[in-house]
């Protein structure tokens, strides 16, 4: 193994740029969700749905982050804060995606979510993907409804 540790730095979610008619549906849709609450007298539902439409336009309009990951003999780190150890995982594979290459990793304890890292646009070399063989095996992933559909409205 000729490296002790791989870096790279990519932006936490790509930045998509969403018109006019992008935003109208959003809120012809919020407002269709609290013209029906109004009319069940629902107003807590009334409230969810503001605070929903509110906080998916802030993630939509904000900048993301470039955000610093690091594999290295002991696992993966982020940021340089948070830490993942191989051990925690049963292994590793790879989603290729029209836009973007994910690093995907399933954890040992079944509650826990798949660990979802992005890969950078140059490692064209797989030199991630060398290093992990190292450490984890290769698994098979195919990516959930959920995946897809959260893909497909821009997360």
């Amino acid at each position: 193994m000729a490296t002790s540790r791989i870096t790279w730095d990519v932006e936490e979610m790509p930045l998509r740029a969403r018109g006019f008619s992008w935003y109208a549906i959003a809120f012809l849709i919020a407002l269709g969700g609290i013209y029906f609450a109004f009319t069940q007298e629902n107003y807590l539902f009334v409230v969810i749905l503001f605070l929903s439409y509110t906080l998916l336009m802030y993630a939509w309009n904000r900048t993301p982050r470039t955000v610093l990951f690091e594999v290295n003999q002991d696992g993966i780190l982020i940021e340089g804060k948070k830490s993942y150890l191989y051990a925690d995982f049963r292994g590793f594979a790879i989603l290729e995606l029209p836009s973007s290459r994910l690093l995907v990793l399933q954890p040992k304890q079944k509650a826990k979510p798949y660990l979802k890292i992005p890969l950078p646009p140059e490692d064209t070399d797989h030199k991630v993907e060398e290093f992990l063989t190292n450490f984890l095996k290769r698994i098979e992933y195919e990516e959930s409804l959920s995946d897809v559909l959260l893909r497909l409205i821009g997360f």
